[in-house]
C-alpha cells in the first residue's frame, strides 16, 4: 500500500530549484498554485490534476556556462508521482510527493560577454522542483 500524502490546496507554495541543467536562475523561482477542485479544506480548495498549468515564474534571470542576462518563464513541465493513485471522483488530486520537472523557457537570450557577443543557443532548460504544504500539521492526507 502507498503511503498517505499531504494534499495540495490552493495557495500552496511551488518552489522551484535554481538549476535546470546548465543554466542557472539566479533567484529561486517561487510561485503559489491556484486550487479548482469541487472540495475544500479550511476553506482552500485542493488541487487537481491540471491545476499546475496554472503556475508561471516570469521574469526569471538566468545564465548559462559563458552566457550571462538571460530572462526566461519557468513553468512546471510535468508532475511525477503528485497525484494520488485513487480518486473517487473526478480529476485525480494533487499531493506532495518526489520532485516534479519544470522547465525554464527562455524569453530573452543570454549572451556572451565575448566580442562580437554570442547568444545562447538554447531556447528551454529541464529543471525539477516541489510542491511547500503551508500547514505541516494539517490532517488532509490522499493515497
Amino acid at each position: 500500500m502507498d503511503p498517505l500524502k499531504l494534499v495540495v490546496l490552493d495557495g500552496d507554495t511551488v518552489q522551484f530549484d535554481t538549476t535546470f541543467g546548465p543554466a542557472v536562475a539566479l533567484t529561486p523561482p517561487v510561485a503559489h498554485i491556484a486550487g479548482s477542485g469541487q472540495f475544500s479544506v479550511n476553506g482552500k480548495k485542493i488541487c487537481i490534476s491540471g491545476d499546475e498549468a496554472s503556475v508561471k515564474v516570469p521574469g526569471v534571470t538566468y545564465q548559462s556556462g559563458i552566457f550571462m542576462g538571460g530572462v526566461g518563464e519557468v513553468v512546471i513541465e510535468k508532475l511525477q508521482g503528485q497525484t494520488a493513485p485513487r480518486v473517487v471522483s473526478g480529476k485525480p488530486v494533487m499531493v506532495k510527493g518526489v520532485k516534479f520537472v519544470a522547465k525554464l523557457k527562455v524569453i530573452s537570450k543570454a549572451k556572451s560577454t565575448s566580442s562580437p557577443p554570442q547568444e545562447d543557443p538554447m531556447s528551454e532548460y529541464l529543471g525539477t522542483g516541489e510542491f511547500i504544504t503551508e500547514s505541516p500539521t494539517r490532517s488532509t492526507y490522499a493515497g
